[in-house]
């Protein structure tokens, strides 16, 4: 890997988990935005979205901005997992495309749910998935998927989330190198 590589997809894609182990096994760098949000701003996303979505995408594009204004990094071995929301910023699109490449990683609505339902600490910590009167976080997830289906396809490449920590990782290395 050359230029960053940014993950970007729904809640439980994978992109936290996947990304850790595709820069381990690239020697790459490895920033989860998240992370970096509560480091910058001494608040976790979750705490920020308590404060209203648009606090936490101010903070989430000041996050990514700093990041992307570290010198060399168009051309630093690196690997960002992004918020499931990082792409609801247009400048947020361009500035990760005009810099990297960006992957998708996707899987359905309803097997997103399924991940999420086996490791409850993981739903907790996703206050948009909470009090929901229209079916609990399967439906929400739905929702939030028609809503940003759109914006996560301009991703210069798509990959498959489904299947095993290795298997996802050897996809998005094969699709990064092809796209390369």
């Amino acid at each position: 890997m050359r230029r960053p590589v940014f993950l970007v997809g729904m809640m439980g894609a994978g992109k936290s988990t996947v990304g850790a182990a595709l820069a381990a096994r690239t020697g790459a760098a490895f920033c989860d935005l998240d992370e970096r949000i509560a480091l910058l701003f001494g608040r976790t996303p979750a705490a920020l979205l308590g404060e209203g979505e648009a606090a936490l995408r101010r903070c989430e594009r000041a996050a990514l901005r700093s990041l992307l204004a570290e010198p060399g990094i168009a051309a630093r071995a690196l690997v960002v997992a992004c918020g499931g929301g990082t792409v609801l910023d247009a400048d947020n699109r361009a500035d990760m495309r005009r810099v990297g490449v960006v992957v998708l990683l996707a899987l359905a609505p309803a097997a997103l749910a399924a991940r999420l339902a086996r490791d409850p600490d993981a739903l907790a910590q996703r206050p948009l998935l909470h009090g929901d009167a229209d079916g609990g976080a399967a439906a929400r997830l739905d929702a939030l998927w028609t809503a940003r289906e759109p914006l996560y396809r301009e991703a210069d490449v798509t990959v498959d989330a489904g299947g095993s920590v290795d298997e996802v990782v050897a996809r998005v290395r094969a699709a990064v190198e092809a796209h390369a």
